[in-house]
């Protein structure tokens, strides 16, 4: 979707045909606002490209293995630092958690039977 849109903006903006001109909404687009779509056009082909490069490593969520608080995918929910607030421990992806600690879903299982 981001490449189909950046070649829109691209042709659409005809940056290097002086002799047509291109409009919006019936208005005619001056060359500054031209070349502003085509880099614009650039960036979301780029972005169509590469955007797994840009995603995250923690898209999944985080979770400390000691407190077990879990932390939300997100730029300001996750601690930059990766360790947990309370605990000062490396916090672990949510994926397959409970798989590597499978004495803290014995643990758990517990506690709700006990309540």
């Amino acid at each position: 979707m981001y490449i189909s849109t950046g070649i829109l903006f691209i042709l659409w903006s005809m940056p290097f045909c002086s002799s047509t001109s291109s409009s919006f909404r019936m208005v005619s687009l001056n060359y500054l606002a031209r070349w502003c779509m085509t880099i614009f056009g650039f960036v979301s082909i780029a972005y169509g490209l590469f955007k797994n490069n840009f995603k995250s490593d923690n898209s999944q969520g985080l979770i400390c293995p000691v407190c077990e608080k879990s932390f939300s995918p997100g730029i300001f929910r996750t601690p930059k630092n990766k360790l947990c607030p309370n605990c000062k421990i490396k916090l672990e992806p949510i994926e397959g958690f409970y798989d590597r600690h499978p004495e803290l879903k014995e643990d758990t299982n517990e506690k709700s039977k006990q309540k």
